[in-house]
C-alpha cells in the first residue's frame, strides 16, 4: 500500500492528461519565437512632425474668435503656472521657519540631559550583567 492518497494519484493523472493536451496546443517557450499575427497586429510608431504655424500676428484670414480663443488658453496656463510657483515657494520654505521638533514637549537642552541619562543607565546595567556573568572582572 502506498502512502500516497488515491485522489492524490487521481489528480496527478488528470494534471498529466492536461498537459499533454496544451502541449499539443501550445509549449511553454511559445514566447520566445515570433508569432507573425501578433507582430502584424501591432502597428509601426509613426512619427509625426508638428506642422509649422504662423503667428496670430501675421496671419490675416484668422478672426477674433480664434484670437479670444488663444487669449483664453494663454490666460488659464497663466494661471496654472502661478498656482505651481506659489506651491514651490510654501514647500520651499526655509528650515528656520519650521516649528522645532518636540519630544513629549521637551526643551532640546532637556532632551539631550535624558539621552545621556539613558546611555548612562545601559552603560551601568550592562557592566553590571557581565560582572555577574562573570565575563569580566573588577
Amino acid at each position: 500500500m502506498s502512502d500516497i492518497p488515491d485522489w492524490l494519484v487521481e489528480l496527478a493523472a488528470q494534471q498529466d492528461d492536461d498537459e499533454e493536451e496544451e502541449e499539443l496546443e501550445t509549449s511553454e517557450w511559445d514566447f520566445m519565437r515570433g508569432d507573425p499575427q501578433s507582430a502584424a497586429a501591432i502597428p509601426e510608431p509613426v512619427e509625426e512632425l508638428p506642422e509649422a504655424q504662423p503667428s496670430p500676428d501675421t496671419d490675416p484670414r484668422k478672426d477674433d474668435g480664434e484670437a479670444d480663443q488663444e487669449e483664453d488658453v494663454m490666460a488659464t496656463l497663466r494661471t496654472q503656472v502661478e498656482m505651481d510657483e506659489a506651491a514651490a515657494a510654501l514647500d520651499s520654505r526655509d528650515v528656520r521657519d519650521r516649528p522645532p521638533r518636540r519630544i513629549f514637549g521637551l526643551q532640546p537642552w532637556q532632551q539631550l540631559v535624558l539621552s545621556i541619562l539613558l546611555l548612562l543607565d545601559v552603560v551601568v546595567i550592562g557592566l553590571l550583567l557581565l560582572a555577574m556573568l562573570g565575563r569580566i572582572s573588577f
